[in-house]
């Protein structure tokens, strides 16, 4: 159905056939080659047989987008919704535009909306545009090679691969493709189901084509809410795992905390016997006073010596040492001269001198 604007509407519950007019030139026959994903990856315009006229690669549904009424997400039966025609970046194109279109991730961003502008031809061609790139570029064909995004608009130059044709072959009647890519997510399309104008073409083996849509596309419903579900759970899951691991981290820091501790107090503990020793050292004993008021210079670490008394021996002197250790030798030997005799013809005697060498001298008379 044609809009006011002169704008083509195509139905999302209808399967498409798109060809170029290089290889297919009228529309009103079956349509020789068609645009196809190649197994590798890339887009092709190949020749209709070359996979089967049953296989759902050559079919493409178009769903509306933006409420433009030429604007549509493009889907393929190879890949169903999970991915969408879009333009992508290739450094190996020669046209200055350097994209190409290609299958993407489904998402709701420009690079995957395509408006179809009529040529205004007999035939009725379109030019295909992109919405990220605007109508400086349209989508054209290398001949026999990849599709690219030509910069070459000039109208007065025949440009056959830029002109495509597009013919309905059967119906979708697959609830999954009625579904349109928003913000990330995927919403049921509101936009009633509507009649195309496009001419309908009739496959040589129609049952084995219209059978094929259902059978791949059947798995897809299944696929897809297990995998926003499993998401969700995943994340809670997640939540979880964080709480969790944080309150082992907690009890295991808390538990090296009391261990340290105690230990500390240990040593502690240790500390102080090692500097209360059960059987500590007798302060040292104040020195005694020797002979005479003098003090002995003795140290703390020397056995103390006893003090020395003087005796007489028969009219000598004799220094005996006391106190002393039995095997040691004595301190000095006692002077012991002959024994004098005053006479009564000197009236001075020289007194004798007892000499100790740990004690102070003495003189006698």
């Amino acid at each position: 159905m044609s809009t006011s604007d002169g704008s083509q509407t195509f139905d999302s519950n209808t399967w498409y056939h798109l060809t170029e007019t290089r290889v297919d030139d009228d529309p009103t026959e079956q349509f020789k080659s068609s645009l196809q994903i190649l197994d590798e990856g890339g887009l092709r315009v190949f020749q209709w047989k070359v996979l089967g006229d049953s296989s759902n690669p050559h079919l493409w549904q178009f769903q509306p987008i933006d409420n433009i009424p030429n604007r549509y997400q493009i889907r393929n039966g190879k890949t169903t919704t999970r991915r969408q025609l879009s333009v992508c970046f290739n450094p190996n194109e020669e046209d200055k535009s350097k994209s190409r279109p290609c299958m993407a991730e489904s998402a709701n961003v420009d690079e995957q909306k395509w408006e179809f502008i009529p040529w205004g031809d007999v035939i009725g061609s379109y030019k295909i545009i992109n919405a990220k790139n605007g109508s400086d570029y349209n989508v054209d064909v290398h001949p026999g090679s990849a599709l690219f995004m030509s910069s070459d608009l000039d109208e007065s130059v025949p440009r056959p691969a830029q002109r495509w044709l597009i013919s309905s072959y059967t119906t979708v009647n697959d609830g999954i493709y009625s579904t349109t890519v928003v913000g990330g997510s995927k919403t049921a399309s509101s936009s009633p189901a509507s009649t195309s104008a496009i001419p309908t073409t009739t496959s040589p083996s129609p049952e084995s084509t219209s059978t094929e849509p259902a059978a791949e596309p059947a798995a897809e419903p299944a696929a897809e809410p297990a995998s926003e579900s499993s998401s969700l759970s995943a994340g809670a899951a997640a939540g979880i795992g964080v709480g969790v691991g944080l309150a082992v981290i907690f009890v295991v820091l808390g538990a090296l905390f009391l261990i340290w501790r105690r230990r500390g107090k240990k040593k502690a503990g240790a500390v102080v016997e090692l500097e209360s020793p059960a059987n500590p050292e007798a302060p040292p004993a104040e020195p005694k006073p020797a002979a005479f008021g003098y003090y002995s210079p003795g140290s703390d670490t020397e056995k103390k010596t006893a003090t020395v008394p003087l005796q007489e021996v028969e009219g000598s002197q004799v220094q005996e040492m006391e106190g002393s250790k039995p095997d040691a030798a004595p301190a000095s030997q006692p002077l012991s001269p002959a024994p004098q005799t005053l006479s009564p013809a000197s009236p001075q005697q020289t007194p004798q001198q007892t000499v100790s060498s740990e004690s102070p001298q003495r003189f006698s008379t």
